[in-house]
């Protein structure tokens, strides 16, 4: 059987936790860190290229919770 990786990009409107997640996910073999980003719509735009299986997301980014790039929006246009 085939052992694959689950790529994961992060939300986080804090960037000193950028490197906390990196250095987390760099100690589990099965998971790699493809993105770390301050909103969803940096994210959108990389999309094509990291192929996340999983997004980590804090609900409200930059202080506030978002329409159009807020958590259910993006999460329903990225997964259908």
């Amino acid at each position: 059987m085939k052992n694959s990786i689950t790529r994961i990009i992060v939300l986080e409107s804090d960037k000193s936790l950028h490197t906390v997640y990196k250095n987390h996910f760099d100690e589990i073999a099965d998971y790699e860190l493809v993105g770390s980003y301050t909103s969803a719509k940096e994210a959108l735009k990389d999309f094509s290229f990291t192929k996340p299986h999983i997004v980590l997301s804090e609900i409200e980014l930059n202080g506030r919770r978002t329409t159009r790039y807020g958590s259910t929006h993006w999460y329903r246009r990225v997964l259908c």
